[in-house]
């Protein structure tokens, strides 16, 4: 069944076994580390009497997806494919070095505490790294790792040993050294006005962490009460290897605050997540806003106690699906559309259209569940979500004028 892509037999014949949904994760698992695959499919399809084999099923990213499929399915644990978290975790460590060297689209604070997540306690890949940067000519941000990691200087790469010894390079390997244990906090406020992005409109002290049940009830008995109008965006953290994600924050705008509700601190079997979900997620005549929501509000329905509360249909607005209508339904134009800023649509192509700068998105890519939270995370947080507000006010305008 497994090789003729029969899936929909193959998690019914398995639901009643849990020896064998272990079993058939585990083969599919050693599929992904062999040498030569579709030899051992052809030897095994041979020696069944196979017909019609899907071979095509079993490159790595279809077989790949089809375990994750599983483990998840069956909730089995990921000691049982070993292969597929480590080609996941060499693939996202690929990607880290992508964004930060080719695209620079990653703050350092973010890209370090991701490689940490990424590379995990692997020895192979802790040298790998090490190659790995030395091939982007980052041979300083290598002795790094090497010292975070304590790799012996005889197995660090060339490049990396002649600096780590050089006399000429002291005091860069004493910053080195003193930062090994720890991910320091960046200028951001000065890299924000270097490269003009978008600035968050609101004081710091604007923004709100609720992180426990005392705070979430003031923010809704006392806050959100008589709020007409909020936006709302979730942040979690990117899965690496074969683990799954979980829903890290929350965050709810209205025109003169920001709420960062922490999941990690709060938990989410909690009543008050009814009571939050009930007052405003199921309430009509409160309008939700937020950017592609789809996907948010599926995690919220797997990470929230939120009974039978409808998330969808009036009072929600989405706003990527009312700027594609403005655009291509009504002929609108935003006041930057005409200049060329060529991303895929996203928030912050839609900032840009509305305000000329972008959003600043190092700290997208960051470790959503580590605490605390960083300034940069915070506002980061903050600052996408707030802007809804403001951009639906500056379309409504741009309508008006019309």
């Amino acid at each position: 069944m497994v090789f003729q892509d029969k899936l929909s037999l193959i998690e019914d014949h398995l639901l009643q076994s849990p020896s064998h949904q272990t079993e058939l994760v585990s083969y599919l698992d050693r599929l992904l580390g062999a040498e030569n695959v579709f030899g051992d499919m052809e030897s095994i399809a041979f020696r069944l009497g196979v017909p019609e084999v899907k071979y095509d099923k079993f490159n790595y990213k279809p077989l790949s997806k089809l375990v994750a499929r599983l483990i998840k399915k069956y909730h089995i644990p990921t000691s049982f494919c070993p292969n597929l978290d480590r080609k996941r975790k060499e693939g996202a460590l690929k990607f880290l070095l992508n964004k930060k060297y080719i695209h620079n689209s990653i703050s350092g604070d973010s890209w370090r505490e991701m490689v940490i997540d990424a590379v995990g306690s692997s020895e192979k890949m802790q040298k790998e790294l090490l190659v790995l940067l030395c091939q982007y000519s980052d041979e300083y941000e290598a002795l790094y790792w090497a010292r975070f990691y304590k790799i012996p200087f005889d197995d660090a790469p060339y490049n990396v040993k002649e600096i780590w010894n050089s006399s000429a390079d002291k005091r860069n390997r004493q910053i080195v050294s003193a930062n090994s244990s720890r991910v320091t906090e960046e200028n951001w406020d000065d890299d924000i006005k270097k490269e003009s992005y978008h600035l968050f409109p609101l004081p710091e002290e604007f923004i709100h962490v609720i992180d426990n049940e005392h705070k979430l009830r003031w923010m809704l008995d006392d806050e959100l009460n008589g709020v007409e109008m909020i936006g709302f965006d979730a942040e979690w953290k990117p899965a690496f290897g074969a683990v799954t994600t979980s829903l890290a924050l929350l965050q709810i705008a209205t025109l003169d605050k920001v709420y960062i509700l922490d999941l990690i601190a709060i938990k989410g079997n909690s009543h008050w997540w009814y009571k939050f979900g009930s007052h405003i997620f199921g309430n009509e005549n409160i309008i939700k806003l937020g950017f592609g929501i789809d996907c948010d509000i599926n995690m919220m329905k797997q990470n929230l106690y939120l009974g039978d509360i409808n998330l969808s249909g009036k009072g929600y607005i989405d706003m990527a699906v009312l700027w594609r209508k403005l655009e291509k339904d009504w002929s609108i134009k935003l006041p930057y559309s005409e200049y060329n800023y060529s991303s895929p649509e996203s928030l912050s192509q839609l900032v840009y259209h509305c305000f000329g700068k972008k959003l600043n998105k190092d700290d997208q890519f960051s470790d959503w569940e580590r605490r605390p939270l960083r300034k940069t995370q915070k506002i980061y947080a903050a600052s996408g979500n707030y802007l809804q507000i403001i951009l639906q006010r500056m379309i409504c305008m741009s309508v008006n004028e019309v």
